[in-house]
């Protein structure tokens, strides 16, 4: 399962930041696990349900880390390699 992040335009000191994923086939959903340190998920963790994509509106100014993870029978599953991004 691949990870991708494609910025939006940012709207004022905050930013939408819709990230995308490839499918996997044995996901039943997909959880989106967001830190502010790698490893971590202290600003969101969250299950987006059966989709591959997914928005986070107003983000604040910072540095964040983020993998998606596969849901299988509402158990954690593998995740995509951790990626950052910049708000």
């Amino acid at each position: 399962m691949r990870a991708r992040l494609f910025p939006s335009a940012a709207s004022g000191l905050y930013m939408d930041v819709p990230l995308s994923w490839t499918a996997d086939g044995a996901a039943t959903s997909y959880r989106v696990e967001i830190g502010t340190s790698s490893g971590a998920t202290d600003y969101l963790l969250l299950d987006v349900g059966n989709v591959t994509s997914y928005t986070v509106s107003q983000m604040p100014p910072g540095t964040y880390y983020w993998v998606v993870r596969t849901m299988i029978g509402g158990s954690p599953g593998s995740a995509t390699a951790e990626r950052f991004f910049y708000v």
